[in-house]
């Protein structure tokens, strides 16, 4: 996750100038290794559980070729119809909708809640771009660093949830 973490960064600073991206993206990075220490350490005590339902593999890769499927072609169409400002949202809109079946296929409810997280930003995200002609070349996009950080925040958030209380439940 800290890698997706990383990538939503990377995708929302593209229209920072290249130094801050730059440092936003090490920052990212930095704050991945550390996520990913706490959670390995957090993890480590939290008891095994024994009753578990092992994962539901058919969910789990529907909810993978439709999260690939819909990003594709919605962003395809987007850039077909001169819309590409709206990629970043939609997105992390898919993605977020890909959480729900990864609950569903992990039968946890932390799932649900990162889709629902990443939905909200995504959703609420679109009331800041702006309803004229798309942003000019060299504009910072207001709506891809919402987006981007805000899904990484949500990841990184999830990866120590989760560790925290085994599955998050």
């Amino acid at each position: 996750m800290g890698g997706f973490a990383v990538l939503w960064v990377f995708w929302g600073t593209v229209s920072l100038p290249d130094l801050i991206e730059l440092c936003a993206v090490g920052g990212a990075l930095v704050i991945s290794v550390v996520v990913g220490l706490v959670a390995a350490r957090w993890v480590r005590s939290v008891p095994a559980d024994s009753g578990e339902q092992p994962p539901n593999w058919k969910i789990f890769w529907g909810s993978v070729v439709f999260e690939i499927v819909a990003g594709v072609a919605g962003i395809s169409l987007l850039n077909y119809f001169g819309q590409a400002r709206f990629a970043l949202p939609w997105l992390a809109l898919v993605v977020g909708i890909h959480f729900f079946g990864m609950g569903a296929a992990f039968h946890t409810s932390i799932h649900h809640w990162v889709g629902a997280a990443m939905c909200f930003v995504a959703l609420v995200s679109l009331i800041w771009l702006p309803s004229g002609k798309p942003l000019g070349a060299d504009a910072v996009k207001v709506t891809d660093l919402v987006v981007g950080i805000g899904c990484a925040v949500i990841l990184w958030s999830f990866v120590l949830i989760s560790s925290r209380n085994g599955a998050g439940r």
